[in-house]
């Protein structure tokens, strides 16, 4: 299982910012931050839902656009 950071480090790699995800995970931008650069070791559960099922979205816009 990916961690939280890990998730958010692939969301930003493919081109969303801090408060895209944010927004869409409604949580807030510095929490994002932290997690991406790893200054919060944990989040939880309903956020790690969140950013789970976001990944997962925006994997399969990805993949459609390149079909």
């Amino acid at each position: 299982m990916d961690t939280e950071q890990q998730i958010v480090q692939e969301l930003y790699s493919i081109g969303m910012t801090d408060s895209e995800i944010a927004f869409e995970v409604d949580s807030t931008q510095p929490t994002i931050n932290r997690i991406r650069n790893g200054a919060s070791k944990s989040c939880d559960s309903d956020l790690y839902r969140a950013l789970f099922l976001l990944r997962k979205k925006v994997v399969r816009r990805s993949v459609k656009k390149a079909a």
